[in-house]
């Protein structure tokens, strides 16, 4: 299983916030549990957020207020009967600190500290924040809710403490106290964990070199339809994990996070699953048509190293087509050069 060391940072690139990471500066190695590590995160990006202040919006809000204040809403004022004591009924805007991203953040706050896994020092750590907050409005703290948080290109530190706190609600468990909740360890979900292999390839690539332009191309199907063209709207789209292209290199790789890549679990024979050659088979067939480049392009499987090293060569026609694994165990510095060292 993946260090939580390891993973954090797969996490940080997946999310696009490395910068942000490192402002949040935390020891990692410290921590042997996801819960802990993500509360320290959050306590030390909390810190930062409180010493600047808190971000504020606009919010509208509806009162009784004495005279007239923003828009009267009169049917509310006559409904009251308050008109007597010189008060109506007003929705105005607010300039407050009560926003969803706010109030996220502090439900996110009020979940670790029920968690009775968390560390005792983190949790009083995360009480002491709680007491410095101002009023903010309860949210259920549900991944569904974060779909309400708007935020500016500029907010880049709220959207990385969001991202943990939507993780941390996308993981969690009723226990048999009623209201308490733990948190489950996602390594072992594979679903889980390809989406973030995938994300974290990409945003690896993109950023750590420059040798080759990082994007996720879509590829259509070279199929005709000659009684009727229309059939080719029924084809879905093809799109690749990650493609990386030089003026002179097309490198097409597919991403694939199995505990057992081979077979599928530790009692199967060692075989590569078709389906993943099947996939790959078919982008390289279908790019063939977009240059000079693609009629020779390289495609490579990877997947996460397990019980030993991948290390697989073929060819078909004129396309290279490679098996690789990452030792995502290993320290982080061996991670990043043996990722590079993929493209040599």
């Amino acid at each position: 299983m993946i260090p939580i060391q390891n993973l954090y940072y797969l996490l940080c690139y997946a999310w696009n916030t490395l910068e942000e990471a490192e402002r949040v500066a935390i020891d990692t190695e410290q921590y042997q549990k996801m819960p802990d590590l993500f509360a320290k995160v959050l306590i030390n990006g909390m810190w930062i957020l409180l010493k600047r202040g808190l971000d504020q919006d606009y919010q509208l809000q509806e009162h009784e207020v004495a005279g007239v204040k923003g828009k009267l809403n009169l049917s509310a004022t006559l409904k009251t009967n308050c008109l007597w004591l010189q008060k109506t009924t007003c929705a105005y805007d607010e300039y407050s600190a009560d926003v969803p991203s706010n109030q996220l953040l502090a439900a996110c706050l009020r979940q670790l500290v029920t968690m009775p896994e968390l560390d005792k020092n983190l949790k009083a750590d995360l009480q002491k924040i709680q007491r410095m907050l101002p009023p903010l409005s309860s949210i259920a703290f549900h991944p569904r809710s974060f779909e309400r948080v708007k935020l500016r290109p500029d907010q880049r530190l709220y959207v990385f403490l969001l991202h943990v706190c939507r993780i941390i609600a996308e993981n969690l468990l009723p226990t048999e106290n009623p209201g308490r909740f733990q948190f489950v360890d996602f390594r072992r979900d594979e679903r889980k964990m390809n989406r973030v292999f995938e994300s974290f390839l990409f945003r690896f690539f993109q950023k750590e070199q420059s040798q080759y332009w990082a994007r996720r191309e879509q590829i259509r199907w070279q199929w005709q339809a000659p009684q009727d063209p229309q059939h080719l709207n029924y084809l879905p789209l093809m799109e690749t994990d990650l493609t990386l292209e030089s003026p002179t290199r097309k490198i097409i790789i597919d991403a694939k996070y199995y505990r057992y890549p081979l077979g599928g679990s530790r009692f199967e024979a060692d075989k590569l699953v078709s389906a993943n050659l099947y996939q790959l088979y078919s982008y390289l067939l279908n790019q063939e048509h977009r240059d000079e480049r693609s009629k020779v392009a390289t495609g490579m499987l990877l997947y996460p190293q397990t019980e030993g090293q991948l290390r697989l060569d073929y060819r078909f026609g004129e396309h290279d087509i490679l098996v690789r694994s990452v030792n995502l165990n290993a320290h982080w510095r061996e991670i990043h050069g043996e990722l590079l060292g993929l493209l040599s």
